[in-house]
């Protein structure tokens, strides 16, 4: 999903090239369909590996928000530059996958997004991921149904940020840190829904939100920050979050700066990028999820812009 959004970019700033790039669109889009698991409402996607956290397990192949949210939201790009009919088609196949498989918490008219459709978890950037999805669906189609229940998990998100702007990660005990790339979703997915659907109502707490990113999580120097009160580690996801973010935002000078940064102190000569740099070691070990596909898709959407 992140390699489609990257040569979705790429087509459209490096045209020189650009029957490559659509080659390359193509048979990823062809990948997907192939790794859409069966048993579900609509087009949805999870991790080749079992994948457990705190209070969720995962089967490998099996779907999240998350896993569904980045790729739907790299098929939306794709459609829209590319003009690619199956991305369209997969997009809106995977509005039914969140409408009908994920399950919902309620408080009063404001609702909650699952992170699966095996839990009940309340992570923010979780829920909204499917925010974003149903702006997109909304935007493509004029469903206003979709556009009333990214309303209601918004407004639910909103009622737990922080008097600085902040979120925590989610709701579940230990579950009260802030950091970087999951503060970026958050940001870049309502930003999402208010340019998609023209409802600016929530517009003072992006303002706020996104003043806490960028003082936060962004040094002088351009070092990426993980955590709002220590650098340590400099992770990959987390700088390309938040580049992806900042660009996102108009901010495309700190972008360059922390895109400069990691080339010249995590990129390896292959062009490969490593894991993480802590205090006293690094993890020089390159992963295609956690490093290469993040830094490619961010590098390539802050060249296009």
């Amino acid at each position: 999903g992140l390699s489609l959004q990257s040569y979705s970019y790429l087509s459209k700033i490096d045209i020189k090239n650009k029957n490559l790039y659509l080659s390359r669109i193509e048979k990823l889009i062809q990948k997907l369909e192939e790794l859409i698991p069966v048993g579900f409402s609509g087009a949805c996607w999870g991790y080749d590996f079992d994948w457990e956290a705190r209070y969720i397990k995962i089967p490998a192949y099996q779907p999240s928000l998350v896993a569904t949210g980045i790729i739907s939201n790299a098929l939306f790009i794709t459609h829209l530059i590319t003009k690619n009919k199956k991305a369209c088609k997969m997009l809106l196949s995977s509005t039914n996958f969140l409408k009908k498989d994920i399950n919902r918490s309620y408080d009063n008219e404001k609702i909650c997004f699952s992170y699966s459709p095996f839990d009940y978890e309340k992570v923010f950037n979780a829920s909204m991921k499917g925010v974003r999805l149903l702006s997109q669906d909304y935007f493509l189609t004029g469903n206003t149904n979709s556009k009333k229940l990214a309303k209601k998990a918004i407004e639910y998100v909103i009622s737990y940020q922080n008097e600085n702007g902040s979120w925590e990660y989610g709701l579940a005990k230990k579950s009260n840190w802030i950091d970087s790339y999951h503060s970026g979703y958050v940001l870049d997915c309502l930003k999402s829904y208010q340019k998609l659907t023209k409802d600016y109502c929530f517009q003072d707490n992006l303002d706020l939100g996104f003043k806490f990113f960028r003082n936060s999580f962004v040094t002088k120097e351009g070092i990426p920050k993980f955590y709002n009160n220590q650098i340590y580690p400099v992770d990959c996801t987390s700088a390309a979050q938040l580049i992806t973010t900042l660009v996102h935002f108009g901010d495309t000078q700190n972008a360059f700066k922390i895109a400069k940064w990691m080339i010249l102190n995590m990129q390896k000569e292959d062009g490969s990028f490593m894991f993480r740099i802590f205090e006293h070691y690094k993890i020089s070990t390159s992963y295609m999820r956690w490093s290469n596909a993040w830094m490619f898709q961010a590098l390539s959407m802050l060249r296009s812009h």
